[in-house]
């Protein structure tokens, strides 16, 4: 059983972040936008409760 090389363990790390950083921004866009939604869906509702 060989250790890892230092270069090795620094490669996983960078890939590690690499793809930790593709799946995060989606889910930050796609909270965002659920966010976003809910936020208008409310409004929209509120707008019709006092034209009412």
């Amino acid at each position: 059983m060989s250790r890892p090389t230092l270069t090795e363990e620094y490669s996983k790390t960078c890939h590690f972040q690499f793809y930790w950083r593709i799946t995060i921004i989606p889910k930050i866009l796609f909270s965002a936008a659920v966010n976003y939604a809910c936020m208008v869906k409310s409004t929209v509702s509120n707008t019709n409760s006092t034209t009412d």
